[in-house]
């Protein structure tokens, strides 16, 4: 073989060599990439079903300790013309500390979503309303199984948040009565 040929092959592999280096190097690259964000959404994932937004609530809440509290009902300083405003009013002030948000405060606001799109409808008996509210939370247990948990823990904590706005009001349109007499 020529020195002429011999060139020729060499850098002929030279090129194959450079080719295939950087194929392999693009490769490296997306599959690292690839499982990156692989490990990100499941860890993601994971902290939503924990409660947890982000990486940052996951250590306040556990590292530092933080204990949150569900989301509670508080009374409200304001004075009521009417049970419906009252409940209005606890469902459009609720706070979500550390350990209940994520895929439980999503359900969480499913569920009030869903009862204010009702509420119209039982505007003069609420009471059934909370009938309505207490079946619908049976219905839910009954098939759990087939919902993520924590979605649905916070959709049935939801509803119940409800139903004791719903029973709260009553005890202050009460009170107010007996005040007024």
């Amino acid at each position: 073989m020529s020195k002429q040929n011999k060139d020729l092959f060499d850098t002929i592999d030279e090129y194959f060599s450079q080719i295939n280096a950087a194929e392999i190097a693009q490769k490296v690259t997306e599959g690292v990439d690839s499982l990156s964000e692989k490990i990100s959404s499941s860890i993601e994932e994971s902290l939503k079903n924990n409660g947890y937004n982000n990486l940052n609530e996951f250590f306040e809440g556990e590292i530092k300790d933080r204990k949150g509290k569900k989301p509670s009902y508080s009374k409200f300083l304001k004075d009521y013309s009417s049970r419906m405003d009252y409940v209005k009013e606890a469902m459009a002030n609720v706070d979500y500390e550390i350990k209940f948000r994520g895929y439980f405060k999503d359900g969480h606001q499913q569920a009030l979503k869903d009862i204010d799109e009702l509420l119209d409808r039982y505007a003069n008996d609420l009471d059934a309303l909370h009938g309505r509210i207490k079946e619908q939370i049976k219905e839910i247990r009954r098939h759990q199984s087939q919902y993520n948990s924590s979605y649905t823990s916070g959709y049935i904590e939801g509803c119940e948040y409800v139903q004791k706005a719903i029973q709260r009001s009553k005890q202050m349109m009460m009170k107010k009565i007996l005040q007024e007499i």
